[in-house]
């Protein structure tokens, strides 16, 4: 018997409705005006009257007789069948009709019959009030005894009714779950479970909501429920979707993630548009939502209050993001801020817009991406993103429709306000039909001047001056602001007689920006001179700025600053001011009226921007990092800006003073691809120069090409840049960028598998730092033979290079290249066996990059710890460090250098655990990134692999047939030489003498690319 409804006890309209009322869910209780009858001749008797009343015929007195007494004879059974009626006629007159030859229910007398309701309240939709009356299947307990026809209609019946209460159980979850009603949800999908315990897709709802109110831990637990289920009941495991829905949950976190911005004022109106659009979002099909409208029609407003709802409810596990756009100038840096608010750092060289498919692919998120009308080429990409990345939903606001198939669109008008054009509305009207356009202005008008008082005059001008601007919540705002020094009429007059004159003069511009740009003429016209000239610099800032940024570049004042917030021009929230889009915008118009002043305040923005950074070159490579980081990543869009800027106007000076920051920031947060682009723009503006300070400026601008290069594994054109570089500098006094340079060939050497060359230009690289005295520079070039000198074997050197690398790096505060020497010392000491020591180097080393929230340094140092604890044959511990490594930025989808050595540890691990078949994958996935980027030391250590998986598998002969080819071969690491050593050692014993010295013959005679290309193609 199923439990009794844990949603709401049994509708008291059932008692209330007649004398008798019969309950067939859940077992037979008869009963008048709530009391029990008892004194039936036998439980035949009450389940007679319960036939009677379910099927609503009057059946014959022969076929009754049948029904219940049918393994009786004839005589016998119309015997018990009288007893019986005499029965209950006097414990039920006058329900029943009782003849010679027939027997029926009276319907004309008072009664109430559960499944007579449960069946009417389904006809007319009310699924709750059915799903009350439902308290358990058809008759539950009821056992009647040698009536095997009654029993047959009993079962069909329950059947029945056991499947209408399912369904409509079903359609309740599934209405609650789409308006996000998530605790209703539960309780009936909690229910339908205890009825139905092997329903998968009502486990998977459950789950869903559970983990939308915040019960994760909950809904974890009850896939394992779901799993025990289907084993027990059906010897199955769960589908693929709810095993998907199950990492999708784990994946999302404890903590619903947001970034939307505290609002500092109420919300006012609206309410059919966040119905309407809470109404999409949660729709499965409806994945990108554009609300679209004018300029300051309220969308931004709209928008950050429907994603707070959404928040709320718990609509999106693993986060809502606001992606404002107004400084985002390009499709690339769309990715990039996207990136940013959700928390992603791009790692390895695979394209940013698929590292970032790759890390949303199983989060459940809403993206709200903010003035989207000059990114319209990146609408394509948005669509891609949601193909690729299936659980991601976007609401979008712009001015243009995207013009995609997969855009649902909501027109957004301004607030409904009073129409005059009748002369019909009353002041009394406007104050108590609550327009909204008027709500808002009043309460507005009311933060600057408290003293407002209301009188009919009022509320007709108000009226007045929100019908000028249709409604829009943006003019309003600006015309309420100024109530504070003038009376809501003069505003009213003033906004009809600049409507009016651009309604003649300017018939091109849409009508309600024609209402709102005389709003702004208004306010333009009501500033002082200096406030007018403040505000028109003001616009060439991006994203923000600071008091500071605002006095330097359009000479604004605290108090001009607070003058202009009062006016709602200027924004402002915990230390830092901002303008609307649209403010912005028509101040820029101002600005651009001179070309000249124009270009003088761009100059001012730029030589700011070059200060800022210039300050922070020292602190972001120092102590100070991880603080001089944000503060570069607070402005970057403003940096985006100002660098176009410098290099347009080919101001090297700005281009020096920027470019060390710049180039630092790109690189610790692995935003290679942009970083490339932006030094190779700069340098572009330079390259051809006659002037010697600009050539050696180029050649500067080249060195973070090679490394960006260098980082996305592409060493051809990184070597091509590196010996350019060398060119030009070679007979200059920049002896600390030439070391940089032939520090930089080093690494791309190192790379290619040539060690000894390698070694060379770092020997080079320290001898020329050391000679210089830039202690910066020295650390690096130091790091960096270490870890070629580490490659070739040659430990003790390598540990007293990086033992005093470390030393200077301490001493410079340098955290990100600190811990990338303890993770190289950590590996010495792997391989040197003391893996106490190696774990601690490790451990140390990832949590300085986490601090940093360096990504690729993360990535690294979780791939070095799974090496070592496969090492130390902790197999288990090492497949866990290393699938996080290769989970961090989605680099399973790179082919960068430390994906594809943590994909070889893990065909290692595998191979160790006897999964073949996996460590098949994962090598021949390795080995095709090595090839990819022509990383010859990385193929031959996935060779020495390849030769023990093979071994394992049984063929010894080609086993070692390829790990003499590793262990012959000039570009093998120390590492690779060691393992294949060890494995040929191994696999000795197991074959003849003859055919062992034959196959490392074959192997020694076999070239790199052969073997990689055979392996591949198989």
């Amino acid at each position: 018997m199923a439990p009794p409804s844990t949603l709401h006890p049994p509708t008291s309209n059932f008692q209330m409705l007649a004398t008798l009322q019969i309950r067939l869910f859940g077992g037979l209780r008869v009963t008048f005006d709530g009391k029990p009858i008892t004194g039936f001749y036998s439980n035949k008797a009450p389940a007679l009257l319960a036939y009677l009343a379910i099927t609503r015929r009057a059946p014959t007195r022969d076929s009754l007789a049948a029904l219940l007494w049918g393994e009786m004879s004839d005589a016998d059974a119309k015997t018990n069948l009288r007893q019986c009626l005499t029965n209950l006629r006097k414990l039920l007159e006058p329900h029943l009709l009782i003849t010679r030859d027939t027997v029926e229910f009276n319907f004309d007398a008072p009664y109430a019959l559960d499944i007579e309701l449960f069946e009417q309240k389904l006809r007319a939709q009310d699924l709750s009030a059915a799903v009350e009356l439902y308290t358990g299947d058809f008759l539950d307990g009821v056992f009647v005894r040698d009536a095997p026809e009654f029993e047959e209609w009993m079962l069909a019946q329950r059947a029945r009714l056991r499947d209408l209460a399912l369904q409509t159980m079903s359609a309740l979850v599934t209405q609650h779950a789409a308006r996000g009603d998530n605790a209703r949800g539960i309780e009936y999908a909690t229910r339908l479970i205890a009825l139905d315990p092997w329903r998968e897709e009502t486990h998977r709802d459950l789950m869903l909501m559970l983990a939308r109110t915040g019960q994760r831990s909950v809904a974890l637990q009850q896939y394992e429920v779901c799993k025990r289920e289907l084993r027990e009941q059906m010897d199955v495991e769960p589908s693929a979707e709810t095993t998907a829905l199950y990492e999708r949950i784990r994946a999302a976190g404890d903590a619903t993630r947001h970034n939307l911005p505290a609002q500092p004022t109420s919300f006012i109106g609206r309410t059919k548009e966040l119905a309407n659009i809470e109404t999409r979002l949660l729709q499965r099909d409806c994945r990108l939502l554009t609300l679209l409208g004018t300029g300051g029609v309220g969308k931004t407003r709209l928008a950050l209050e429907a994603a707070e709802r959404a928040l709320k409810i718990g609509a999106f596990l693993y986060g809502v993001f606001f992606v404002p756009l107004a400084g985002v100038n390009s499709p690339d840096r769309l990715v990039a801020a996207m990136a940013d608010t959700c928390g992603f750092t791009f790692t390895g060289k695979q394209d940013p817009k698929t590292q970032l498919a790759n890390f949303l692919r199983e989060k459940e998120t809403l993206f709200v991406l903010d003035n989207f009308e000059h990114l319209l080429d990146a609408a394509t990409w948005l669509a891609q993103l949601q193909s690729d990345a299936p659980h991601v939903k976007l609401l979008i606001t712009s001015r243009e429709r995207l013009n995609v198939r997969a855009e649902w669109l909501i027109a957004i008008e301004g607030l409904d306000y009073p129409d005059f054009r009748s002369d019909t509305t009353a002041p009394i009207e406007i104050q108590n039909r609550k327009w909204a356009a008027v709500e808002l202005f009043v309460e507005r008008a009311r933060q600057v001047r408290g003293d407002l008082e209301t009188s009919d005059a009022l509320w007709t001008s108000v009226a007045r001056v929100c019908q000028l601007v249709e409604g829009l919540p943006l003019g309003i705002e600006l015309a309420a602001a100024w109530t504070q020094t003038h009376t809501c009429d003069d505003i009213a007059h003033a906004i009809a007689r600049g409507y009016a004159f651009l309604a003649t003069t300017a018939r091109d511009v849409p009508e309600r920006q024609r209402s709102l740009r005389a709003v702004f003429d208004y306010s333009w016209r009501l500033l002082s001179e200096h406030e007018r000239a403040v505000m028109a610099r003001l616009s060439v800032f991006r994203g923000g700025f600071t008091r500071e940024a605002a006095e330097w570049v359009a000479g604004a004042s605290l108090t001009t600053l607070t003058a202009l917030v009062d006016q709602s021009l200027v924004r402002s929230s915990a230390g830092r001011y901002g303008l609307h889009q649209v403010v912005r915008e028509y101040a820029a118009e101002k600005l651009g009226a001179s070309v000249d002043a124009e270009a003088a305040v761009r100059d001012r923005h730029g030589e700011y921007l070059a200060t800022f950074l210039a300050q922070l070159a020292a602190p972001i490579q120092g102590a100070n990092q991880k603080d001089a980081l944000n503060q570069v990543g607070g402005e970057m869009d403003n940096v985006n800006a100002a660098w176009q800027w410098m290099i347009a106007r080919r101001r090297a000076d700005w281009v020096e003073s920027s470019f060390v920051s710049l180039g630092y920031f790109y690189e610790i947060k692995s935003r290679f691809q942009e970083g490339l682009a932006a030094f190779q723009q700069a340098a572009a503006a330079f390259a051809g120069a006659s002037e010697p300070a600009q050539q050696k400026l180029y050649a500067k601008l080249l060195i973070p090409q090679m490394s960006f290069l260098i980082r996305l594994d592409r060493y051809a054109e990184a070597r091509a840049v590196g010996y350019t570089c060398l060119t030009i500098l070679r007979d200059t006094d920049a002896q600390t960028e030439f070391a940089r340079a032939v520090n930089n060939l080093g690494h791309i050497t190192y790379r290619l598998g040539n060690l000894g060359e390698a070694k060379q230009f770092m020997q080079e690289s320290v001898a020329l730092t050391r000679a210089g005295g830039n202690l910066r520079m020295l650390s690096v070039a130091l790091n960096n033979l270490g870890a070629v000198t580490l490659a070739r074997g040659e430990y003790a050197e390598a540990r007293q290079v990086f033992e005093e690398c470390l030393t200077i790096k301490r001493q410079l505060g340098d955290q990100r290249s600190i811990a990338n020497t303890l993770d190289n010392l950590g590996i010495i000491a792997r391989e040197q066996k003391d893996f106490a020591l190696a774990r601690e180097f490790h451990q140390e080393s990832l949590a300085i990059y986490q601090s940093l929230d360096d990504q690729r340094g993360a990535q690294t140092a979780l791939n070095n710890l799974g090496a070592l604890a496969f090492r130390e044959g902790h197999c288990a511990e090492a497949r866990q460090f290393l699938r996080q490594s290769l989970s961090m930025g989605s680099a399973d989808s790179h082919r960068g250098i430390i994906a594809g050595f943590t994909l070889l540890r893990l065909g290692a691990v595998a191979c160790a655990l006897g999964d073949y078949a996996e460590a098949r994958q994962h090598l021949r996935d390795a080995l095709d990134t090595a090839v990819a980027i022509n990383a010859v030391p990385l193929a031959l250590l996935v060779c020495a692999e390849f030769g023990a998986l093979w071994h394992a598998e049984g063929n010894s002969a080609g086993a070692v047939e390829i790990i003499a080819l590793v262990a012959a071969h000039a570009s093998s690491e120390q590492e690779a030489r060691d393992r294949a050593q060890s494995l040929l050692g191994a696999i000795a014993p197991r074959l003849k003498s003859t055919a062992f010295t034959a196959a490392q013959a074959r192997g020694r005679a076999r070239q790199l690319e052969e073997v990689s290309a055979e392996i591949l193609r198989g």
